[in-house]
């Protein structure tokens, strides 16, 4: 073989080397990606079973308390409430407890509406929508 051909195999043969590495290295990269995101669905789904088990656990409360209260409606709501105002979910559900026996319904003899007792005065410095809603006076309550 030639000198000049030979040249050219090896010139091909580096050529195909590093297209093969480049390739493995971009599979690497993208395979690298697939875990990352695999663990963070695994950490959503944890957070998911974690939220799943407060919720469970503030129904059972609601239900020794209040039988009659609608637990699952209550509990999801404290969720969020506590999601989204950054408030320990614990503290509500036990404030909840002490103001109205977790009834939606509750008036306190100075006017106070709702789970948390939120006061027309409060409510309007605080609140949005309807003191009579229930969900209204709780999100007034919690921020």
């Amino acid at each position: 073989m030639k000198p000049k051909h030979q040249i050219i195999i090896a010139i091909i043969v580096w050529i195909i080397f590093i297209s093969f590495a480049g390739i493995i290295s971009y599979q690497a990269i993208q395979i690298k990606k697939l875990e990352e995101r695999l663990d963070q669905a695994e950490t959503r789904m944890e957070t998911v079973e974690e939220v799943f088990g407060q919720a469970e656990a503030i129904k059972q409360r609601i239900n020794r308390v209040n039988s009659k209260a609608n637990a699952p409606d209550i509990a999801y709501t404290i969720l969020h409430l506590a999601y989204k105002y950054q408030v320990d979910y614990r503290q509500i559900t036990a404030q909840a407890e002490v103001e109205s026996a977790y009834r939606v319904d509750a008036v306190g003899r100075l006017g106070e509406r709702g789970l948390l007792q939120v006061r027309p005065a409060t409510f309007s410095e605080h609140g949005s929508g309807n003191i009579n809603d229930w969900r209204d006076s709780l999100e007034a309550g919690v921020r």
